[in-house]
């Protein structure tokens, strides 16, 4: 009997490219090892605007919590991982996973946890870790007052959504051994935390 494997992502759409595509794959691979594979998620992103209702509709969108929890117990897997998650999901959304017996695992596919503007960091010292609430608002001083009111979402966001993460996943997948360290002192005991190394630097 084969073993099934739940992969929950904010976002999923073939032609997004980035951590779309690589959940694509890794469902490809997974299938031809004799894995059974679901993937549930929240929305597309066909567009900025969309993107964006979609990320402050995830606010109060209580249906997900009910979605995700049918799926787990309709599916019945063996291993739950979580991709990217810290967009769309308010945390709550993510709390099904606290019924669920077995392995939960989570993938940190960039900084997107740890830094509000993730594509934008180029060195280790514009990380500041833990990052505090008066940081956070610093980082946004060039942003509009409506930008800022988001980000401002966002940060309590990412503070509950770590204290899920912290007593419900049993293992945080990394893809570097640089973020081994932005784990430790942000979120994790090094004991949970696993390095699946990013394919270019295998080379």
């Amino acid at each position: 009997m084969s073993k099934k494997i739940l992969i929950v992502s904010d976002y999923i759409d073939s032609d997004l490219g980035g951590i779309e595509t690589y959940i694509y794959q890794v469902k490809k691979i997974l299938q031809k090892q004799w894995f059974e594979i679901k993937i549930v998620w929240y929305k597309t992103k066909k567009s900025k605007f969309k993107k964006l209702f979609f990320l402050l509709l995830s606010f109060f969108n209580i249906h997900w919590f009910f979605k995700l929890r049918k799926t787990i117990k309709n599916f019945k897997p063996d291993i739950i991982r979580l991709h990217s998650i810290a967009r769309a999901f308010w945390p709550i959304w993510i709390l099904p996973i606290k019924f669920f017996n077995w392995k939960t695992l989570i993938m940190y596919h960039d900084l997107g946890y740890f830094h509000p503007f993730a594509s934008n960091v180029t060195e280790e010292k514009q990380l500041v870790l833990p990052f505090t609430f008066k940081w956070w608002i610093k980082s946004l001083k060039n942003y509009c007052f409506l930008n800022k009111i988001y980000w401002i979402f966002k940060y309590f966001k990412l503070y509950f959504l770590k204290k899920i993460l912290i007593k419900y996943v049993d293992i945080h997948i990394v893809p570097s051994d640089f973020m081994v360290d932005i784990l430790k002192k942000r979120w994790i005991k090094k004991k949970k935390i696993r390095v699946l190394k990013h394919f270019i630097l295998q080379e």
